[in-house]
Formats: C-alpha cells, sequence, structure tokens
C-alpha cells in the first residue's frame, strides 16, 4: 500500500493516455500495411485481367487454331461446338487463374509475415509499457520513453518505413504493367513482365 501511494496520480492518467496511443499506433501501422498490399494486389490483379489473361487467349487461340476448328465442327457436327469451346474456355481460364496465384500466392505470405512483425513488435512494447511507466514523472519522459520502445522493437518511422517500402514495390508494378498495356498482346513481351512483377514481389 505504501509503495502504491508514492507513485504520482499523473503516473496513471498517464499509463492510459500512453497506452491508448500505443493501440492507435498499432492500428495505424496495421492500417497502412494493408492499404499498400491492397494496393499492389489490385495492380497485379489489373495486369492478368486486361493485359495477360486476353493476351493469353490470343495467343492461345491462335496455337489451338481454334478459327479453323469452329469452322470444321460448325460445318461437319455442329453438337460438338459447345463442348469443344467449354474445354478450351476452362484450360484458359485454369492458366490464367494459376498465372494469377503464381503472382498473388507470394504477396500475400509477404503480407501476413509484415503483420505479423507489427503484431509482434507492438506485443513487445506493451508489455514493456506497464513497467516503463511507473518510472516516469512528466509527459516529456513518457515520450522519451516511448520512442526508446519503438526503437527498441525496430518500430521508430515504421510508418515510414512501410509507405517507403511498399509504396516502391506498388510503383514498380505499376510502371510494369504499364509496360505491359503498352505491349500490345505481344506474349514475349508479356511473359517478360510477368516475370518482372513476380521478381520484384520477392
Amino acid at each position: 500500500m505504501a509503495g502504491c501511494a508514492d507513485v504520482p496520480k499523473e503516473s496513471v492518467e498517464l499509463s492510459n493516455t500512453v497506452g491508448r496511443d500505443l493501440e492507435e499506433v498499432h492500428r495505424a501501422h496495421r492500417a497502412i500495411a494493408g492499404r499498400y498490399f491492397d494496393l499492389i494486389e489490385k495492380d497485379i490483379n489489373r495486369f492478368v485481367d486486361r493485359v495477360y489473361g486476353p493476351a493469353y487467349v490470343t495467343n492461345f487461340a491462335k496455337e489451338f487454331k481454334l478459327d479453323k476448328k469452329v469452322t470444321g465442327i460448325v460445318a461437319n457436327a455442329p453438337q460438338n461446338l459447345l463442348p469443344v469451346m467449354t474445354r478450351f474456355v476452362e484450360t484458359a481460364v485454369g492458366v490464367i487463374e494459376e498465372k494469377r496465384a503464381e503472382l498473388l500466392d507470394p504477396l500475400r505470405k509477404q503480407r501476413t509475415s509484415v503483420i505479423t512483425q507489427i503484431d509482434d513488435a507492438h506485443r513487445q512494447i506493451q508489455a514493456a509499457q506497464a513497467i516503463v511507466t511507473g518510472h516516469l514523472a512528466s509527459i516529456h519522459r513518457v515520450h522519451e520513453a516511448q520512442n526508446e520502445m519503438f526503437k527498441a522493437a525496430g518500430l521508430d518511422g515504421m510508418r515510414e518505413k512501410i509507405a517507403k517500402s511498399t509504396a516502391k514495390v506498388s510503383d514498380r508494378i505499376s510502371g510494369l504493367i504499364e509496360k505491359g498495356e503498352k505491349a500490345e498482346g505481344a506474349m514475349d513481351k508479356i511473359e517478360d513482365v510477368f516475370k518482372k512483377i513476380k521478381d520484384s514481389i520477392k
């Protein structure tokens, strides 16, 4: 009881305030990371839907000689047209979705890893908060100690680090997608863009 009596009332108030601040910072870090990963995923889906997919279907149709097969089927066995077209579409969609997953799966693993790192670092800070608050006597020292905790947990400048690293990847992928859109269906160029996008995510 005597020990508790020595703790200034302000310390409890500061502890609560700092605790709320840390929770808000935690949410902000998670939100920033999530937003950037959402943007990158959106760009990848745009590339697959608008660039890679149409180019692959066009190229696959040529290799499959779809036009000649359709003409032959219509002339000789029109009842076979639907099964052939269904098989063609299913095969094309299957390949395109595999390519989409090839880009999105590692990105989603990165997202999980980054969020986990943020959560772990904030758990460390929250655990240290109760201990540190008892030794603080002023708002200045609260912020000073808070900054030290952020630094120790690797969270100093986390907002800027997340924004910088993810924005860099996002900008690179956006630039590559623009390059893919200018390829005008040239599958070799689009495959090259696909590879570079995949490498950017690693």
